[in-house]
């Protein structure tokens, strides 16, 4: 066979070799997925608490985990979104700062599920004690994450109903919340309102990361 294609290149025109097509990539497995979306949701729940260091590590090492991973070539602009805002959390010193990447965050990876067809399944959160109130805040903001990263209107919709129906000024008012120093009421309510009109990714996005400076303000002590 190789004398052949001597004798060919010699009779005809010299051409340039024809490079094989490169197989598109497989997309990651379940494995590696559940290890993406734990890292997501690990620096969502340190950005609630008003850990800014761990944010950063765990940033970090999702970072480099993006970096090894291989995607299908069409998710090739997702991607790259979603590593330009890791970047930018690897080196956050910024409450505020923070609560909007991991919003933007959320919305990377449920743009991306969304714009490829990615199957997303998840557990929907066992639903709260009324008679807890943080309880129910943190099953609302878990169905509020849900939404967008899987992405979900009737996750965001039942998160949203859930906060709003969770905000009371009982006990909150007297505390002061962020650089600002606005009561915790008037932040609930804003928060509170702002998740139920958010109607698409970017609205969704900014929402969610005012819920994250109303709780972490509160944890944190308004530091």
């Amino acid at each position: 066979m190789i004398a052949l294609l001597a004798v060919c290149t010699c009779a005809h025109d010299e051409k340039p070799p024809v490079e094989a097509p490169l197989a598109p990539a497989r997309p990651l497995s379940t494995a590696s997925m559940e290890h993406h979306f734990e890292e997501a949701d690990e620096m969502r729940r340190a950005a609630f608490r008003g850990e800014i260091d761990t944010v950063r590590e765990v940033a970090t090492s999702f970072a480099a985990r993006v970096a090894e991973s291989t995607y299908p070539q069409p998710w090739g602009p997702a991607v790259e979104r979603l590593e330009d805002v890791l970047a930018v959390a690897t080196t956050v010193d910024d409450v505020r700062k923070t609560a909007s990447l991991i919003g933007e965050i959320g919305a990377s990876c449920g743009g991306c599920h969304r714009e490829h067809n990615v199957p997303v399944e998840r557990d929907w959160p066992l639903e709260a004690d009324p008679e807890h109130r943080m309880d129910t805040f943190d099953y609302a903001t878990e169905l509020l994450w849900l939404g967008l990263v899987v992405p979900s209107d009737e996750a965001w919709g039942r998160g949203a109903d859930a906060y709003h129906a969770a905000l009371s000024c009982e006990g909150f008012e007297s505390v002061p919340v962020g650089p600002e120093h606005v009561s915790a009421c008037s932040s609930a309510r804003a928060t509170g309102a702002s998740v139920v009109r958010a109607g698409d990714d970017a609205s969704r996005s900014r929402a969610f990361a005012d819920v994250i400076l109303h709780c972490a303000g509160c944890h944190s002590d308004g530091a």
